[in-house]
Order: C-alpha cells, then structure tokens, then sequence
C-alpha cells in the first residue's frame, strides 16, 4: 500500500481527529487555520460582489429522476417536475460552459444520471470540448453493459455511492435496490479498469455515516473497497432541513461568506440556473438558460450579486436557504475554512 493510500484511508478513518483540526479552538490550530483562510479568501476566493474568476465546476442536472429513494436524500419529497434535460439544451449549455471559462463539469445534481439515456453521448460532447468530466452514480444500474461504456466514455472522475456496509443497513437506508447487485456492479467497474489497464476514471467509492453504528463499521468499509482508488466515508447533508430524520450533530454556525458563490453554479433539467447544490427546487434562481447566456448570468445577475452582498455582510442567516444550511456537518468546506 503506497504512503499516499494510506494516508487517504487515516483520514477516512480518523473522522475524530480530522474534526480535531477543522474545530479546535487550541490558539495555534487558530492561528494556523485563519493564516491560510485569509490568503486564500484573497487570492482564490475574493470577497468582491464582482466576480473576477469563472466558476471552478458547474454542475448539469442531464436528469432528476431516480430509480431510488433513500433516508439521506430529499428526492422524494422534490415538488419540481421531474425531466430529462433537452440535447438542444445540453448542447447549449455546455458550449457556454467553455465559453465562460469553467474546466469541470458535473453531470449530475439530484437524481441518477445512468436513467439518462444519452449521457454518453452528453460525457463525449463534454470530452471533445476539453472539460473535465465526474458523475455520480448510486450504482444500481452499473450493469456490465453500463459500466463498459462509461470507462470507455472519457470521464474523468465517478463516484459510486455504496453507502452501507451490509444488506440490512442498505435496506434500511433505502426502499429499492439491492445492496449485492450494487456492491457486484461497483467490484466489476473497479476490476474492469484494471483489466483494461485504464488510467482514468478515478473509482470513487462512497459510505454514509448516520448514526455512530455506521461509524463503527468504517474499517470493514475501507477493508472490502481497498481497491478502489479512493473511499469517503461521510455525514450526509440535511439539505436545509428537507432530512429530518438523520441522527445530526450540533451545526456549527459560520460568520463566513459560503464561497460556494464565487466557486460553483448549478444548471437544472429545466434550465433554471441556481447557485448551490442545496437549492434542489430553484429557489434561488440566478436565471434562466433558455433566455439568457451562462455569462451573463455569473457576471451580471442581480439575484447572484445580492446573495454575495448579504453573505459579505455576514448577514446569511437573513437568506432562508442559508440559514438552515449544515453545509459544515457534511465535510464538505476545506479545512481552513473554520473559525
């Protein structure tokens, strides 16, 4: 095991001492986190209400059906219709894209992209432009068939949400699917790389932490998908509070901006334009694709350029969304990011 892998698996399994250095409030850590925080908040994420920086990733929603409903997950209570995003939209969307700057795309946002019958054709568009291609999957449809195509297709990253460590956990996490179908599917995708001797993708491999029984079991985790290129085991989002029944800890209120509003942007099946993975019904709409561009929508848009100003003037929790954000709880902001 390289010293790399093994420094990958302490993190995943020492989530306690990890947590020791994003929180503590020892004055060194402090000192440590704010010395960083302050040169990047400069140099990578200016605090201006003007953006000077394309979006680092954009996520495509290519579809927002799902062939699942899980504890974790506010799909099932979504009241947006549910569609397949047009390829004359996708098309469009992904030439502005390029356009705009951005090197990575997500194809992907709430829902499982393998329902979507053309994303390989939507993955080679994506390739021949130059973008950087992940998608997630929750691996119920990862068949042989599938799981050729998608290493074949040119993605660059894909990470395949396993979840549980048994069946019985996985059957109380989700009301369809089969956890040996999934954990058959993900051992072939991971095996046929090998075989093909592929360099890319990198074979992401996911575990949800919701209660402290998960967090018992993440050795026997990390022991059954050691050859994957990566394993994260994480606390799920609460999703502004649509997941109710998720065993969460204390959310950590931040003072600072979300520089989630100068980093991403999220485009929905419908074309509506959102600026963060949380707004899964467009409730902060930024625009609209079908009538405007995607750079006009991150330079000029009103609504984004007020979101910015109240989250600049430490004022986040006057924005509903926000307030009821526990972005922290699921790991998901660098390190340094903490007070």
């Amino acid at each position: 095991m390289t010293l790399t892998r093994k420094l990958k698996n302490w993190v995943v399994l020492n989530e306690r001492r990890h947590n020791l250095v994003r929180f503590s409030q020892f004055y060194p850590m402090k000192q440590i986190r704010k010395s960083i925080r302050d040169r990047n908040m400069r140099n990578i994420y200016p605090l201006t209400v003007e953006s000077k920086e394309p979006p680092k990733r954009i996520a495509i929603e290519t579809t927002n059906y799902c062939n699942t409903s899980c504890k974790f997950c506010p799909h099932s209570r979504m009241q947006r219709k549910l569609e397949h995003m047009s390829r004359s939209l996708y098309d469009k969307v992904i030439k502005e894209v390029v356009e705009l700057g951005t090197k990575e795309v997500s194809l992907g946002f709430i829902g499982e992209p393998l329902l979507d019958v053309h994303l390989f054709d939507r993955i080679k568009v994506a390739k021949e432009l130059g973008m950087y291609v992940n998608v997630f999957t929750n691996g119920i449809l990862l068949d042989e068939d599938k799981a050729n195509k998608l290493l074949l297709s040119g993605v660059d990253d894909v990470f395949i949400s396993v979840d549980a460590y048994n069946s019985n956990r996985y059957k109380e996490m989700r009301s369809t699917g089969k956890y040996e179908e999934v954990v058959k599917n993900a051992k072939y995708f991971i095996n046929q790389k090998r075989q093909l001797l592929l360099k890319k993708p990198n074979i992401n491999v996911g575990m949800i932490l919701l209660d402290e029984k998960d967090r018992k079991h993440k050795h026997q985790f990390l022991k059954e998908w050691k050859e994957a290129d990566n394993i994260h085991a994480r606390t799920p989002h609460a999703w502004a509070n649509r997941v109710s029944t998720l065993d969460m800890k204390e959310i950590r209120q931040l003072n600072l901006p979300c520089y989630s509003l100068w980093t991403h942007m999220a485009v929905l099946s419908n074309g509506t334009v959102v600026p963060c993975c949380m707004d899964i019904e467009g409730e902060l709409k930024l625009g609209d694709v079908n009538k405007e561009s995607l750079k006009d929508i991150w330079n000029k848009s009103k609504q984004l350029k007020a979101l910015r100003t109240v989250h600049i003037g430490g004022k986040s929790n006057k924005i509903p969304l926000c307030e009821k954000c526990d972005v922290l709880e699921s790991q998901t902001l660098p390190w340094w990011y903490f007070e």
